[in-house]
């Protein structure tokens, strides 16, 4: 014993004079737990005495010394005042009679071991669902008991019962020492292993992925504590889930000696053979291994009293009455329970029977018995962990895309100049991608219904994969989209040209404007704003129109492709006719007088040789003849040089025709002759000017 002043009263005795008392443990001392190596777990009892019924009300305000912290205003039935005692980590309270009420409530203090310092009082559940189903022949609850409450490492306690009548007879703490268990990382849900074939799968496939399980050795069972074989359901077609009302205060490096302690609370205060759960989940949503017989086969447990057999319970360690359970938590549990319908072919949002009563395939504790279990705030979340339990036993389908905005659809193909946003329906999955040539442009979550994605320049394949969390996937159609921000181009520039044709009686003159523009994907408009609006094809070239001479004009065509990238090309030009009074003549010439003629005179000769010559400054000719079935050939001179020999026959007189034409790249000063050539039967020319593009 160690050199303390106190008076053991037996091996669990308690001192009730003076402040503080000592329980002594047999084994305590420092150096009798080093020759023992690693501690086991155990629990360890010590019996509440009645409490005198003339005793008055302790004061309510607990003083600032941590110690012996006064109990609350309220008078007990049974009590064990504050007291030293061996380490432990978890307490409860238990009675003789498992069928025995205790009409109450019980609060508990503790001191914590490395501060000193007692805690406030905290209230122990009063719970007697969780337990295996009547008539079981393997395991029957030898005590009554309370919920169990972490405190983490702890030497002191004081319990008060409070209530009307006498307490249940045989009230006695139970206090944990969870020992020392092996070290598991804590890493979150990736550690622990993956349920195998070894696991126990059933016959069934399981539509969603094995989640990673902390196995019973890693977090330290004592198998010695389970001397019964697991009994078997045919089937778990329903999760229920709980919440271990021990406590939120653990870390979760401390989950293993969490479930450890309540390992040891089911088998030696409850008197079950195992624990109850088949699974738990910490605040951090690692999942781990609960009772023993195999986590992939419907092993009976101890949860929901009446409706073990053909479910599994899925405890969160924590209270969740006020306080809402962490994300991670809830998305452990859905996927445990995915995973754990799935081999059993039960749909997550579904509905299956257990002993008689229709259940949700995934429900609360409380929708079997009457008990607060799995608290409020989880219980308020099971609608959204069956929508998350559905993602990870649903495969994913194909997304169906119901828009492509930012973009010009034509002939199926999508144009885009680099910025576009994509619409799909929503379904139950967990991820969707946007694919550009098969690479991840854009990731949303479930819940998204559209991305905006820029796409580079050039042709491209767009789809949409959706992912969902048991690791399936699936795609859209193809879309073909091509991005474009290169306007057209000119690649041969507008040119102004006199053409051939009919000078109009009112000195219209013909002219064509040519041009040749392309575009590196596909032209969609091209048309001239000006002088005149017109639309053209986009693979035209040419306009063939007239206009009036002796006005300056600009002329512009605009051109665009299919994402609305578009270029102008413009040109400004003056049409002129120059009459034969500007004309030199040499040989016979005869001046023949008319209005059919330009400026009413035209020149007339049928001497071979005779000839008349033009000068004019511009960058396109055209030479304007009367035709007829009497006149004949003209050799043609440009800039003293022979270049053609033209014949101005025609089946009927035709007055102000352009005959012939000649254009230059750049404006200049330029001479045209004209020599009759003699034309056997038909010597006579009529020439009537010139028209020019300057």
């Amino acid at each position: 014993m160690n050199r303390r002043a106190v008076i053991a009263l037996s091996t669990t005795g308690v001192l009730l004079s003076g402040t503080v008392g000592y329980i002594v443990w047999p084994g305590d001392s420092a150096a009798t737990q080093a020759e023992a190596g690693p501690r086991p777990g155990q629990v360890r009892t010590v019996p509440l005495r009645t409490a005198p019924s003339d005793r008055e009300p302790p004061q309510t305000q607990a003083p600032r010394s941590p110690k012996a912290p006064p109990a609350p205003a309220a008078s007990p039935v049974a009590e064990l005042p504050a007291a030293r005692t061996g380490p432990f980590s978890m307490v409860g309270v238990s009675w003789d009679d498992p069928g025995a009420k205790l009409h109450g409530s019980v609060q508990v203090r503790t001191r914590g071991a490395a501060s000193g310092r007692w805690s406030p009082w905290r209230t122990l559940q009063i719970d007697d669902h969780d337990a295996p189903d009547a008539g079981s022949s393997a395991e029957r609850p030898r005590r009554g008991a309370t919920k169990p409450l972490w405190v983490g490492p702890s030497n002191g306690v004081q319990i008060r019962v409070t209530g009307s009548g006498p307490p249940p007879a045989g009230l006695r703490a139970e206090l944990v020492d969870p020992g020392d268990g092996p070290r598991v990382p804590q890493s979150g849900p990736g550690s622990g292993e993956q349920p195998g074939g070894a696991a126990g799968q059933s016959a069934g496939a399981a539509a969603a992925p094995a989640p990673v399980i902390v196995t019973r050795a890693q977090w330290g069972a004592d198998e010695s504590l389970v001397t019964g074989s697991p009994q078997y359901a045919p089937a778990a077609k329903v999760v229920f889930t709980h919440h271990s009302a021990g406590g939120n205060d653990y870390d979760c490096a401390e989950s293993p000696a969490v479930i450890r302690s309540i390992l040891l609370y089911h088998v030696k205060t409850n008197g079950w053979n195992d624990i109850g759960y088949n699974f738990l989940v910490d605040k951090c949503g690692t999942i781990f291994e609960g009772r023993k017989g195999g986590v992939g086969k419907p092993v009976i447990g101890a949860h929901t009293y009446g409706y073990n057999t053909g479910s599994a319970g899925v405890a969160v360690l924590g209270d969740f009455t006020g306080v809402a359970p962490s994300v991670a938590a809830q998305k452990a549990v859905a996927r445990v329970a995915a995973w754990k319908l799935g081999l059993h072919g039960s749909d997550p949002t579904g509905r299956a029977t257990v002993a008689g009563k229709s259940f949700n395939t995934i429900s609360g504790h409380r929708d079997g018995v009457a008990t607060a279990c799995p608290g409020e705030l989880l219980y308020g979340r099971l609608g959204a962990i069956r929508s998350h339990a559905k993602q990870w036993s649903t495969p994913a389908k194909p997304p169906i895309v119901t828009s492509i905005t930012g973009a010009t659809e034509s002939k199926g193909t999508y144009y885009t100049r680099g910025t576009l946003t994509i619409g799909w329906n929503p379904a139950a999955v967990s991820t969707y991608e946007v694919l550009l040539n098969g690479k991840v442009l854009a990731r949303r979550n479930g819940r998204a219904t559209w991305a905006q994605v820029k796409v580079p320049e050039g042709a491209h394949k767009l789809r949409v994969r959706a992912r969902n969390l048991n690791g399936t996937t699936a795609l859209s159609p193809v879309y073909p989209v091509i991005s474009d921000v290169t306007a057209p181009v000119f690649r041969t520039a507008p040119a102004l040209r006199v053409r051939g044709g009919a000078v109009g009686a009112k000195g219209k003159m013909p002219v064509r404007l040519t041009w040749k523009v392309t575009d590196n994907v596909r032209l969609r408009s091209l048309r001239a704003t000006s002088p005149t609006a017109r639309n053209f094809k986009v693979s035209a070239t040419a306009w063939a129109t007239s206009v009036k001479p002796g006005v300056s004009r600009k002329w512009t065509l605009l051109a665009a492709d299919t994402l609305g990238n578009n270029t102008r090309a413009s040109i400004t030009r003056t049409a002129a006719l120059v009459h034969d009074q500007s004309a030199v003549r040499r040989g016979r010439w005869k001046v023949l007088t008319t209005k059919s003629y330009l400026g009413r005179r035209a020149l007339y000769s049928k001497t071979k040789g005779a000839s008349v010559r033009y000068a004019f400054t511009g960058r396109s000719v055209g030479l304007i003849f009367r035709r007829g079935t009497a006149n004949g050939a003209v050799h043609i001179y440009v800039d003293g040089v022979k270049v053609a020999t033209v014949d101005t026959k025609a089946r009927s007189t035709r007055y102000r025709r352009i005959v012939w034409t000649k254009s230059w790249k750049k404006p200049g000063r330029h001479t045209v002759r004209i020599v009759v050539a003699g034309t056997k039967g038909r010597p006579a020319v009529v020439t009537d000017g010139i028209a020019v593009i300057r």
